[in-house]
């Protein structure tokens, strides 16, 4: 929005230069995002739930506050808190394998916001880049 603002001011070089800014940043939340994803494939996840609606995979926060019902974090907790004070082998074996599934849900769920972003983001690319290319064509036609 800002670039927009300086090439309607006739700041042009200005504004060139946050389009590019703005994509460079862009980029580089993409590549965030897939290094997430990439480290989510390998299992090597680490899952902290931080609130009711929102939990963290590999410290990159997601809000699930929309997508789960709240009983999703609360579950996960309980869980966590079982294990930790379960000497019984066998039930501790149950509790990781629900453990486990819940950790395949905030997975999947995670995997598909961070998609989602994604998407989002490169749409702002795309939107920049417009921006940028109408604002060489105007520098082209002056």
């Amino acid at each position: 929005m800002l670039p927009f603002v300086y090439d309607k001011l006739g700041q042009h070089l200005t504004a060139s230069a946050s389009y590019s800014d703005a994509i460079g940043h862009y980029m580089q939340q993409i590549k965030s995002l897939k290094d997430i994803l990439n480290n989510e494939n390998n299992s090597n996840t680490d899952i902290k739930i931080i609130n009711d609606h929102t939990f963290s995979i590999n410290n990159y926060e997601i809000d699930i506050k929309n997508k789960a019902p709240r009983s999703l974090t609360d579950n996960y907790r309980l869980i966590d808190d079982f294990k930790a004070h379960m000497p019984n082998n066998e039930f501790e074996k149950k509790l990781q394998t629900l453990n486990a599934t819940y950790n395949k849900y905030l997975n999947d769920i995670a995997h598909n916001l961070i998609n989602e972003r994604t998407t989002h983001l490169n749409s702002y690319i795309d939107q920049s880049r417009y921006g940028l290319a109408l604002l060489y064509d105007k520098s082209l036609a002056e």
